[in-house]
């Protein structure tokens, strides 16, 4: 069984939460999403010091990538060049202008990833707080997934950018048009013969 989830984050004026539940089975996949949280101020600058404390942070974890039991690769997974391609694909496909990618907001994608993934890993719940402020200023999307050690799942670049173009509240910050950078992150690691990824996509102007 899988279990996945889907929270987003939209940065101009309000943040917008949606949850989705797949169970990978013979039977078709459902989907549901609800949810609002408080309005927020946008703002145009990342905070200097705190990419100066991911780019130290960041240095140690990013090339992490090891083998678990069932020879799963697992640590930093995500590849942003493959994701950001995709998403600029289909960004010109709805006529809006390219994103650059920036390697310091990968590397502040997956100090958010990593922060999900032991919150969700210890209380099998996620969502946009960052202990380190990491996506402070910045819009969010957020992907969790957990399943059975042996599952055969789909590459998780593919899989994040499929599920948030379905997700409307994750798909409106995908298109959003005032969006100049962004980076795109995604960790695994397995517990027990449990598998959990989170995927993080980080944007601003």
């Amino acid at each position: 069984m899988k279990k996945s989830s889907l929270i987003c984050t939209k940065f101009n004026f309000k943040k917008i939460v949606a949850t989705s539940l797949l169970l990978v089975s013979l039977a078709p996949a459902t989907v549901s999403a609800a949810g609002k949280l408080p309005m927020t101020a946008p703002t145009k600058n990342i905070t200097p010091n705190i990419v100066v404390k991911a780019q130290v942070q960041a240095t140690a974890n990013a090339t992490l990538e090891q083998k678990s039991d069932g020879e799963l690769p697992v640590g930093s997974i995500g590849n942003s060049n493959l994701f950001m391609k995709k998403l600029n694909s289909y960004r010109t496909a709805n006529s809006l202008a390219q994103i650059k990618e920036n390697k310091k907001l990968n590397e502040l994608a997956l100090l958010r990833a990593q922060e999900e993934l032991e919150k969700y890993i210890k209380t099998g719940d996620a969502d946009h707080e960052s202990p380190g402020g990491y996506n402070k200023s910045l819009g969010e999307n957020l992907a969790i997934s957990s399943y059975d050690l042996g599952i055969k799942v789909e590459d998780v670049n593919e899989d994040s950018f499929k599920r948030w173009k379905k997700s409307p509240g994750h798909n409106a910050n995908l298109l959003h048009k005032d969006c100049k950078k962004a980076g795109y992150a995604c960790v695994r690691k397995v517990v027990d013969d449990t598998v959990y990824e989170t995927s993080i996509y980080l944007f601003g102007y």
